[in-house]
């Protein structure tokens, strides 16, 4: 027994030594605890579990591995372009790519291409447009102008006004503003042709044109429109000729004496139709108006007298021309119902109605449809020859003639001034009081109202002489009695330059620039406020100042500025103010195209 229990222990003894002897041997071809490998053993690795994109390791004598044999399979990072394993670069080798050759958008040559830790490029070092980098020859970029405005780019653009933009990289000035592009922004006032809501030539008084944009476009120029340089009135209507030869009236349009192929009243201006040329001359009676071109003369409105010289006694509501082919015309006058007109070389020739002679022909013809000439004396072939003006009322005719004052025509109202009321179908001489003794009126400016007549009278120093009807003191001879020869205005008014005559008033213009006006006052027509209605004695017409003609209706007066604008005041109940109302006024408004 006590044999067993010895070898017993002998053998556990021999068991635990023959375990120690084999345990962590490197070579064994078993890969032990802490040991990556042993011998062909690699305990299963491979070359891809360390980043390389291929291959087996092997293992070194220590038992660990050997990744030596990984080399050839690459790895990200290596220098070497692994394209097969979709490297596109590897540290600073780039494959020889370039920014642009990635992506034509790069600019070729600029920015940098640099390689990730992926081994994949890098673009963001690359330049593009769009990148919001100004950059080689990009003038902008994206947002970025440099800080510029529009007018850093060109002082032509506004300050402040507008905004740069950028496309493809350059400057775009599209949205800027500047003066010149016929476009009126910002500051502006107008631009090129543009001129917005600026008042048109006609609407700020003148006779039509086109105004024009100054150079700054800080103001709109109108000395480009038409000017009005002539204007004449009769009864209730009034036609004025514009700096291109145009003719334009308003006022009562009735029988178309407003010359536009209408018979409507118009209170602005409406343009005469159909004259072949521009015109030079004009003239205005009641219900007709005429004016010269090239030296023939055309007349339009009511017929029936034959005031339009036509030959017939058909109305015209536009210009017919009168039936004279040989005679040169550079002047002319109308009335009621008939016309006169002067001739080249100073003599005259007269048609229309005919009633009280004031055709100045010696005919008892109720009519003349076609011109007739003035004679010297019935029954002579010699004409009446004169030398300034002549001057139409309604029934009656005044003219210069060297220096003696002749009238003929209705003289119910002594209208002729030859110290009688008996009409006369041959010129009249006519007369004025001078100290109770009566003396031949040497007047060289004549001006026929409706039934009166003034001149200037050169014998007083240019005095102003008034004669005929005075209900309404439209002779200024400080009362209203009737006058049968020339008697001077009460205050004398010395100096006349020029005079004019309405229905029922009468105003002068002195060579100290003043202008007088007296007579009826109805609506105003003598610039002042309605109250008085009628001024026997020269007044000074303070609101007519400025003008340089004037142009008396029946109860209006016109005025043309030496501006080119035409200012009307006075009765105004068919539109013949020309301001666009039907309403009166005693403060002179400005006569606007449509």
């Amino acid at each position: 027994m006590r044999h067993i229990l010895l070898l017993s222990v002998l053998f556990i003894l021999t068991s635990c030594d023959s375990t120690t002897n084999h345990a962590d041997t490197c070579g064994d071809q078993i890969v032990d605890v802490g040991e990556e490998c042993d011998g062909a053993d690699i305990n299963g690795h491979s070359c891809t579990e360390f980043g390389y994109y291929e291959g087996i390791p092997s293992c070194n004598s220590d038992c660990s591995l050997n990744l030596t044999p990984c080399a050839a399979g690459g790895l990200c990072g290596d220098g070497v372009v692994h394209s097969a394993f979709a490297e596109e670069c590897d540290g600073q080798n780039l494959d020889q790519q370039t920014c642009s050759d990635i992506d034509p958008s790069f600019y070729a040559g600029q920015g940098s291409l640099a390689c990730g830790a992926d081994c994949k490029f890098d673009t963001s070092g690359c330049l593009f447009c769009g990148d919001g980098q100004v950059t080689g020859e990009e003038t902008c970029d994206g947002t970025d102008t440099g800080g510029q405005t529009c007018s850093d780019i060109d002082p032509l653009y506004h300050p402040q006004e507008g905004s740069l933009a950028c496309v493809d990289c350059q400057i775009d000035l599209s949205a800027c503003i500047f003066c010149g592009d016929n476009i009126t922004n910002g500051p502006e006032v107008c631009d090129g042709t543009h001129l917005t809501t600026q008042p048109t030539c006609g609407e700020m008084g003148f006779a039509g044109g086109t105004p024009t944009c100054s150079a700054g476009c800080d103001a709109v120029d109108y000395s480009s429109c038409h000017t009005w340089v002539d204007i004449a009135s009769f009864d209730k209507h009034s036609c004025a000729l514009n700096s291109v030869g145009e003719v334009w009236c308003w006022g009562e349009g009735g029988s178309g004496r407003l010359g536009n192929g209408s018979s409507v009243d118009s209170p602005v201006p409406v343009r005469v139709q159909n004259l072949p040329g521009p015109a030079t001359v004009i003239t205005v009676g009641k219900e007709h108006s005429c004016a010269i071109v090239g030296g023939d003369v055309f007349c339009w409105g009511r017929n029936t007298s034959g005031q339009l010289g036509d030959g017939t006694t058909t109305n015209a509501p536009t210009p017919i021309q009168v039936d004279d082919s040989i005679s040169i015309y550079n002047g002319i006058t109308a009335g009621d119902s008939f016309t006169c007109a002067k001739v080249e070389g100073g003599t005259m020739k007269c048609w229309g109605d005919n009633t009280y002679g004031q055709l100045g022909s010696c005919s008892v013809q109720p009519y003349l449809a076609s011109p007739e000439l003035v004679p010297l004396s019935c029954g002579s072939p010699v004409p009446l020859r004169f030398n300034t003006r002549l001057s139409a009322g309604n029934d009656h005719i005044c003219v210069d003639n060297t220096g003696n004052t002749y009238c003929w025509g209705r003289n119910l109202y002594g209208q002729l001034g030859n110290d009688s009321t008996l009409n006369a179908d041959l010129h009249e001489t006519s007369l004025y009081n001078d100290n109770g003794t009566l003396r031949v009126l040497n007047g060289s400016q004549i001006a026929s109202g409706g039934y009166h007549a003034c001149a200037a009278n050169t014998d007083r120093s240019d005095a102003v002489v008034c004669w005929g009807r005075n209900t309404a003191g439209q002779l200024g001879s400080g009362s209203s009695t009737q006058q049968h020869v020339g008697f001077q205005t009460d205050p004398v008014l010395q100096g006349v330059s020029e005079v004019f005559a309405g229905l029922e008033h009468t105003c002068v213009f002195l060579d100290t620039g003043d202008i007088y006006c007296w007579g009826g006052n109805h609506n105003g027509e003598l610039g002042q406020v309605p109250g008085d209605m009628y001024v026997t004695n020269p007044q000074v017409a303070t609101t007519l100042s400025g003008a340089v003609k004037l142009a008396l209706g029946a109860y209006t007066t016109c005025m043309l500025t030496s501006e080119g604008q035409i200012y009307c005041v006075g009765d105004n109940s068919v539109g013949q103010l020309g301001d666009g109302t039907t309403t009166d006024s005693s403060t002179p408004t400005l006569v606007t195209l449509p």
